[in-house]
């Protein structure tokens, strides 16, 4: 794998993760911090599915779409060197 493209993900993972405890320790649920007025807020909010909530209800379904997506990925990085 690439050097490069694995130090990036690494320190991009890292950023979030980071973010994410950060907002967690500082906010409350559905709480707003003004960053730039009328324009930049940060707010806290769970979101139990995927993107935009979707499949929130559907967990098996979003596990078993992540297996897919895990073997296929596999499949281009090492079947196709």
């Amino acid at each position: 794998m690439n050097r490069k493209i694995l130090i990036i993900s690494t320190v991009a993972l890292a950023i979030d993760q980071i973010t994410k405890v950060i907002a967690t320790i500082f906010l409350k649920l559905n709480q707003s911090v003004q960053i730039i007025p009328a324009f930049f807020n940060f707010t806290l909010v769970h979101n139990e599915g995927a993107a935009w909530g979707l499949f929130s209800n559907a967990k098996i379904v979003i596990a078993i779409g992540t297996l897919i997506a895990l073997v296929l990925i596999y499949h281009f990085i090492y079947c196709f060197k």
